[in-house]
């Protein structure tokens, strides 16, 4: 399963997400950019990162709850990592 960075967002209504799915992350780095910033998580051991807008500011160790895109997600199979999504 993949999503790109930008399909993740602290704030369902900036995606137009309707129905949201949500999950709790633990952050590791906010790394500001200007215009946007890359939030660096950690889900349950694995990093995950998502591009937020630059005026959403974190520390380390901050809790936040990312609403993934749905309608974005790339399905893979396990075996031969080939995208099994279209």
């Amino acid at each position: 399963m993949g999503l790109r960075a930008e399909d993740l967002s602290t704030d369902p209504a900036w995606l137009n997400i309707t129905d949201p799915a949500a999950f709790r992350v633990q952050v590791e780095m906010a790394e500001r950019m200007g215009a946007e910033t890359y939030l660096y998580a950690d889900l349950q051991g694995r990093r995950v990162i998502a591009r937020v807008p630059g005026t959403v500011s974190f520390q380390k160790e901050d809790q936040t709850v990312l609403y993934p895109n749905m309608e974005a997600l790339h399905l893979f199979d396990p075996e031969t990592e080939v995208c099994i999504c279209d």
